[in-house]
């Protein structure tokens, strides 16, 4: 495991597919997705396997630092919890979904630049 993603693990709430159904939609109640949580939130899809994981894992740290207060941070592990990924229709990683309580959540994946993220994340912080 990288040092970023060691980081990362520190500083957000891994989710399982049980902690997935109560912070942020219970796909099994609920059959039309929508953020289910009362704060907004980054949930970010990953491996441990993929470069391009491991690099914007250090953009959503930069996130955490700056957003922390103001917005939950999130992850799932798609290999450890495809059924996740396969609800929402995440099919490359990384992935990263921003939601907001009663808005409609926007989904970034794939090469993804910092301060596209940072655009995002100030959007659902308001």
């Amino acid at each position: 495991m990288t040092a970023g993603l060691f980081v990362f693990s520190q500083n957000a709430t891994k989710l399982s597919s049980s902690s997935f159904k109560t912070k942020i939609w219970n796909f099994d109640k609920n059959k039309s997705w929508k953020f289910e949580g009362k704060k907004p939130a980054i949930i970010y899809f990953y491996t441990d396997w993929s470069a391009a994981c491991k690099k914007t894992t250090s953009k959503i740290n930069e996130l955490k630092k700056q957003f922390g207060g103001k917005v939950d941070f999130y992850k799932v592990n798609s290999d450890d919890s495809p059924n996740i990924s396969v609800k929402l229709g995440i099919r490359e990683v990384p992935a990263v979904l921003f939601a907001r309580p009663g808005a409609p959540v926007k989904k970034m994946a794939g090469k993804l630049n910092a301060s596209s993220l940072k655009s995002e994340a100030e959007k659902i912080a308001k």
